[in-house]
């Protein structure tokens, strides 16, 4: 359960670090939403394949926000 529980926060952390970069996207502020766009890139690298919907969240954050 609390593997699980790491998994789902790391997806949910990198989301986050998405809708940040798609705001500082807006603003024109390119530097900082690639930046952001790398962070959402490893949190969703540190999910591994233990958990099928999970790993499967983690493979298509990471080809949406492919830098």
């Amino acid at each position: 359960d609390e593997r699980l529980a790491q998994q789902r926060t790391a997806i949910e952390e990198a989301h986050n670090f998405e809708d940040r970069a798609e705001e500082a996207a807006s603003r024109k502020d390119y530097a900082m939403a690639v930046g952001l766009l790398r962070h959402a890139d490893e949190r969703y690298a540190g999910v591994t394949d233990e958990f099928p919907a999970e790993a499967r969240d983690a493979v298509n954050g990471r080809r949406a926000g492919e830098v």
